[in-house]
C-alpha cells in the first residue's frame, strides 16, 4: 500500500480548545471541519475542487476565500492512504481521477483518521471531534505521529464504537515557513 496525493484545502487552524482537555495538543490540524474550519459556505459553488472536495493547487484553494479573510487561512496539503477501513478491516481503494500535484515546500506534520459516511469525503476526526486526543497518543497538532499508529486508529475507529462510516488515513502536510 502507499499514499496518493489528494490536493490542498484552506483551513483556519486554531489553538486547542479548552474542552478538548488534551494538554499535549497545541493546535488542531484535523482534516474535519469540526474545530479548525474550512472556508465559509459557498466555496463549493466555484466548482474548482476535485472529486474529494480538495483543490489541485494552492492557488485554487486560495481562490475560493473571501479576500478580506484570506490571511486568516492556511493552505494544507493532503495525501491519502490507498486503503480505507470498514468494520475494522482494510480494503483497497483507488483514486483514479485525482490530478493534484504535490508542491515541494510542504512537509508532513502527522496523520489524521477521518470518517466518511454521508457523502462528503471527510467528516469526523475522532481525535478532535470526539475528543479522542484525551486518551489516544497524538502529537501537538492533534494528529497521529506515525503511519502505524494511524492505521491502528483507523481499524479501531471503523470497528463501530466511534462515528459510523468508512475511515480513511490522511497524511497532513503544511508549507514550510520561509
Amino acid at each position: 500500500m502507499s499514499f496518493v496525493f489528494a490536493g490542498y484545502f484552506p483551513k483556519r487552524i486554531v489553538p486547542v480548545p479548552v474542552e478538548l482537555n488534551a494538554p499535549h495538543v497545541r493546535e488542531v490540524w484535523s482534516v474535519s471541519n469540526h474545530i479548525s474550519h474550512g472556508p465559509p459556505d459557498g466555496w463549493i459553488e466555484h466548482w474548482v475542487h476535485n472529486e474529494l472536495w480538495l483543490f489541485d493547487t494552492p492557488e485554487l484553494a486560495r481562490s475560493v476565500l473571501p479576500s478580506a479573510e484570506s490571511a486568516s487561512y492556511t493552505v494544507v496539503a493532503y495525501r491519502l492512504w490507498t486503503q480505507h477501513f470498514v468494520d475494522g478491516k482494510p480494503d483497497a481503494v483507488t483514486y483514479s481521477k485525482l490530478t493534484a500535484a504535490p508542491c515541494g515546500d510542504f512537509t508532513s506534520i502527522g496523520f489524521d483518521v477521518v470518517s466518511s459516511d454521508v457523502g462528503a469525503p471527510f467528516e469526523c476526526s475522532p481525535l478532535s471531534c470526539n475528543y479522542g486526543a484525551r486518551t489516544i497518543a497524538c502529537n501537538e497538532f492533534c494528529l497521529f505521529s506515525d503511519l502505524d499508529a494511524a492505521l491502528l486508529g483507523a481499524k479501531e475507529f471503523s470497528g463501530g464504537s466511534w462515528e459510523p462510516g468508512t475511515y480513511r488515513v490522511v497524511e497532513v502536510l503544511r508549507k514550510e515557513p520561509v
